[in-house]
C-alpha cells in the first residue's frame, strides 16, 4: 500500500520542478537584476569622459528628459551628429527618472551599444513617436531630436 505522506511529498516535488521553485525565481530574477545593474553601470562609466558640447554652438541638440508623469529630470546639450546610444549612455548616469531595471547591452560591437527594456521612450516633442532599440545607431539629426526635443521615459514597471 502506498504511503499517503510519500505520495504527496512527490507530486509536490515534481509540481514545483513544473512550476519552478521560489527559490529559483528568486535566484533568476537576482541574476537578471544584476546583469542589469552591470549594464547600466557599464553605460554609465563609457558615458563619464564625455563633454557637453557648448551652448549655442552649431549642430547642438538640446534634449530635455521627462519621466512618465510628465515632470522634468534633466536637460543636456548633445552633438546633432551623436547617436541615441550615446543618450542611453546619458540616461545611465540620471539617478532618477530611469528605470533601473531591464538594461543589457543592445548590440555586442567595440564598444557595445545599450538598450533598457524597462522603460518607453517617446518623443513627445511633435507627438508620441516611439524611439526603439533599432533607433540605437541612427543620429539625433536622423531622428528627428536636432535642435531641440523633448523625451519622455517611461518606466514600465510602475
Amino acid at each position: 500500500r502506498a504511503d499517503a505522506v510519500r505520495v504527496y511529498a512527490a507530486r509536490s516535488a515534481i509540481d514545483a520542478a513544473l512550476a519552478g521553485s521560489p527559490g529559483r525565481r528568486g535566484r533568476l530574477k537576482e541574476t537578471k537584476q544584476r546583469r542589469s545593474d552591470d549594464a547600466r553601470r557599464a553605460a554609465a562609466a563609457a558615458f563619464q569622459a564625455v563633454k557637453e558640447p557648448n551652448f549655442g554652438g552649431a549642430g547642438v541638440a538640446t534634449l530635455t528628459f521627462r519621466d512618465g508623469a510628465g515632470q522634468t529630470f534633466a536637460t543636456r546639450r548633445f552633438d546633432g551628429d551623436d547617436t541615441l546610444d550615446r543618450v542611453i549612455r546619458f540616461l545611465a548616469t540620471c539617478d532618477l527618472g530611469v528605470p533601473r531595471v531591464g538594461w543589457r547591452v543592445a548590440t555586442d560591437t567595440t564598444p557595445p551599444s545599450f538598450w533598457c527594456d524597462g522603460w518607453a521612450l517617446t518623443d513627445v516633442t511633435t507627438g508620441s513617436n516611439a524611439i526603439s532599440e533599432a533607433d540605437v545607431t541612427k543620429t539625433l539629426q536622423a531622428l528627428g531630436l536636432w535642435p531641440s526635443a523633448v523625451l519622455k521615459v517611461e518606466d514600465l514597471a510602475a
